[in-house]
Formats: structure tokens, C-alpha cells, sequence
């Protein structure tokens, strides 16, 4: 018997697309539930991951995988747009275990875990980081020691009252974390393998973003040595040379983005890289370290093609920093992978067509191979800014299903745009951004 098992549910994306595109889905590893059972295996508890999207496994044949396997301590991953998936996942576990204690983790239990618990089959909630709690809350379900209400960073239940720890300080030595248990599970199956993190949090205060909140608009680092070291054991492992670096952004300490390149330089193999940046946070003399240093791709969240609408969302960048960034990256043989948000509070027609007319520029200023776009509609998330103040900012929910929160399907309207204009504009954007020169490209 298995002494925990960890378990990432489908999103609900995944749901709604066929086997075949949800492999294209299936990016990277669950680097959280893999931190997690590094810890745990280090202080001697037997760990198996269960990767739902992976595995390509469906809610109704998680009992069957289950039924291979037992465990008295069962913890399930939990963002918001796989909070259904989740759920229903924590119910077959108890139907499968009905004495086992079901753990949930994750953004969305750090932000609403009185929320979550009120799901009976939800026992307990990790807030914040997971890997030390998780430690101490293995050791006192198995063995007995400890108590629940010591353990700091939780959300529990006793009888029929919620009871809530204080908040559990950040790791500030990511150094002395142990790299993620990759060998339990498949690295195959993952479009980015090499997936890797370098450091945890966000320094900045978008309205859109959960990253800020949820770190206390940190970002604390590893060192680029344990960065580096890590890099080498992917490769030695699983002969991998390409990795991606999944910091909210990697470039935020500048000094530290020119130690790390240094490093790679001296590897003994020639690693290719993606990650993602800020615009204002990069420089020429940077791209050019990173580019020599093996950087290929670098995702930038533009967010906005209008200055007044960049300043709203508390973005801050501008246009020009934009254009240059864009610029600097191709200019140095880089890919720019650039993302845009519809559906900000004070959008409008108007303000996405320049984000469209920007998408046009950027194809000019980088050419059309060396660029490419993303395009999301705006999602208010736990935990943000516009989260917190849609009323303030004129934004009404329409849909209350958290299961569909896939940035595709509008959810929102706004005081400008009703939902069918929403989704009308973000085809607009697809479409638009593929127009260069007055001349339209088939999508």
C-alpha cells in the first residue's frame, strides 16, 4: 500500500476537446504535486502521482485506476478551472477509500479553502506552498505525531466548524527543496519535459493576475547554480536538451538572468530554452546573453495594443516598450511569443483594434516567422484585483461555473461589451493579427 497518493484532475478544457487535441494539451508535468512527493519521499513516504491529463484518464476511469492502488492519504491538485474535475475526483476517492483523509492544494484551496471545504469529501486544505505542510500533515494522519491545529497553513474541519491555522511563511531557501519527483510519471507524455521552475511569485499588481496575491508580490529565487544542477540532472535522466523555465518571469532580476546565462554557456551539453519576461525588464545586451545562452522563446504578456487600457490593468508597460522589446528578441534570433487579454474592464471595440493594429506592427517589426500571438478572454480570478472589484469596475459574471473558466468562453460582460461581442472580438483578434500589409492569411 501506497502511503499518498497525489492526484492532477482534468481541466475542463481537456474535457471538451478530443484525445487527440488534449495531447497537444498536455504541456507540462505537475511540477507542484511533483515537489510535493520529493519532500515526502525524502522524509520516507512512498509517493504515486496520478496525472490525470496525461494519462488522458476520464473522471469515470479514475475508480479503476484507483482500484491498483490504496492509500490512507489521498492529495488532489486544485486550480479553479479544474475545481468540477477536482470534486468529482475527491468523491471517487472517498467511494474507493471511504476512511482515507482527502487533501486539497493549490491556488484555488489557498484562496477559497472555507469555500472548498464546505464539500464534505474535502477533509483538509493546504494553503500557500505545500511541501513542508504536507510533511507534517502526512506524519501526523500515519503516525500519530503532531496536531492538526500546530500545523500552520491549513484549512480544516472539526465536527461541523471550519477552522483555519495562520498562514504558513513563504520557503525563503528554494535551494533546499529537493528537485521534483519526476520518475513518477511519464516525462514522455509531456510536450515540455523539461519543465522547470527557477523561482516562485510576482513582484507586480495586475488586476487579472493571481500570481501577485498568492506569493505576497515576491519573487524568491533559486541560485543559479541549483538552477543549472537541475537542468543536468534533466538531462542526464531523461536525455532532454530543451527546457522551459515557468517563472511568471524569469528576467525580473536582470543580474541574476546574466549568472544564469554564464552558467548554461559552460554546460557540457547545448541547451535550448523558453520562458517568459516582461518587456520592461529585458534590454538588447540581455536578449543578446540569453540568445548565446541557448534562449529560443521568450512568451511576453502584452496584454493590450492601448496605452490608457495598459494603465488600467495595472499592467506597467507601455506600446513602445512593447514594440521595442519585440524588436531586441527577433532582432537576436528569438522567437517572440506574445499574449493579449480581451475583455479588460474598460475595453472597447476601438481599444481591440489596436490591439489588433499592435499584433500588425509587432509582425512587421519582427517578421511573421519570428512572431506569434496568443489571445485569451478576461477571466476574474480568485484572488485578483478584478476578482475582488467587479462591481467597481463595471464587470458582471455571467456564468458562476468555475468548471468553464477556460479563457475561451466568455464569462463576463463588461460596461462596454456584452459576451456575444466578447466572443465576436476575440475571433476578430485571431483573425486580425494574421493581416500583414492589407493582405488577410487563411487561419
Amino acid at each position: 500500500m501506497t502511503d499518498v497518493i497525489l492526484i492532477n484532475p482534468i481541466t475542463s478544457l481537456s474535457e471538451l476537446t478530443t484525445l487527440q487535441e488534449r495531447k497537444n494539451l498536455v504541456l507540462s508535468p505537475p511540477l507542484g504535486l511533483l515537489y510535493i512527493a520529493a519532500v515526502l519521499e525524502k522524509e520516507g513516504y512512498s509517493c504515486r502521482v496520478i496525472d490525470m491529463e496525461s494519462s488522458l484518464s476520464s473522471r469515470s476511469r479514475l475508480a479503476h485506476v484507483l482500484e491498483k492502488d490504496e492509500a490512507p492519504v489521498v492529495g488532489i491538485g486544485l486550480c479553479t478551472p479544474a475545481f468540477g474535475s477536482a470534486l468529482e475526483s475527491a468523491q471517487t476517492v472517498k467511494q474507493c477509500f471511504p476512511d482515507a483523509t482527502v487533501i486539497c492544494g493549490g491556488a484555488h484551496s489557498t484562496l477559497k479553502s472555507e469555500e472548498v471545504l464546505g464539500h464534505p469529501v474535502f477533509d483538509i486544505a493546504v494553503r500557500g506552498e505545500g511541501e513542508h505542510t504536507m510533511v507534517e500533515l502526512v506524519r501526523y494522519l500515519l503516525e500519530g505525531k503532531g496536531d492538526l491545529k500546530d500545523i500552520t497553513g491549513i484549512t480544516y474541519r472539526t465536527d461541523d466548524t471550519i477552522q483555519m491555522t495562520p498562514d504558513r511563511p513563504f520557503i525563503e531557501e528554494l535551494d533546499s527543496i529537493p528537485f521534483p519527483a519526476r520518475h513518477l510519471v511519464d516525462i514522455d507524455q509531456y510536450i515540455y519535459g523539461g519543465s522547470l521552475i527557477s523561482g516562485r511569485g510576482c513582484q507586480h499588481r495586475c488586476i487579472f493576475c493571481a500570481a501577485g496575491p498568492l506569493s505576497g508580490y515576491r519573487y524568491r529565487v533559486r541560485s543559479p547554480e541549483n538552477v543549472v544542477e537541475e537542468m543536468d540532472h534533466i538531462h542526464t535522466v531523461y536525455r532532454l536538451t530543451d527546457f522551459v523555465f515557468v517563472d511568471d518571469c524569469l528576467t525580473a532580476f536582470p543580474e541574476r538572468t546574466h549568472n544564469l546565462c554564464r552558467l548554461l554557456k559552460e554546460m557540457e551539453f547545448s541547451p535550448t530554452w523558453t520562458c517568459e519576461s516582461r518587456v520592461n525588464t529585458v534590454t538588447p545586451e540581455l536578449l543578446k546573453d540569453m540568445a548565446d545562452a541557448g534562449c529560443v522563446r521568450i512568451q511576453f504578456g502584452c496584454e493590450s495594443g492601448s496605452d490608457p487600457i495598459l494603465k488600467s490593468i495595472k499592467k506597467g508597460i507601455t506600446v513602445e516598450q512593447i514594440e521595442k522589446a519585440v524588436s531586441w528578441t527577433t532582432q537576436n534570433g528569438i522567437m517572440a511569443i506574445c499574449s493579449f487579454i480581451i475583455g479588460h474592464p474598460e475595453d472597447t471595440r476601438e481599444t481591440v483594434q489596436q490591439t489588433i493594429d499592435l499584433c500588425q506592427r509587432l509582425l512587421q517589426i519582427g517578421g511573421e516567422d519570428n512572431v506569434i500571438f496568443q489571445f485569451m478572454l478576461a477571466v476574474p480570478l480568485p484572488g485578483t484585483e478584478l476578482y475582488q472589484k467587479m462591481d467597481e469596475y463595471g464587470v458582471q459574471m455571467m456564468l458562476t461555473n468555475e468548471d468553464i473558466y477556460d479563457y475561451a468562453n466568455p464569462i463576463i460582460e463588461t460596461k462596454n461589451l456584452s459576451r456575444k461581442q466578447l466572443r465576436s472580438l476575440l475571433v476578430d483578434a485571431f483573425l486580425g493579427s494574421m493581416v500583414i500589409s492589407g493582405e488577410e492569411v487563411s487561419p
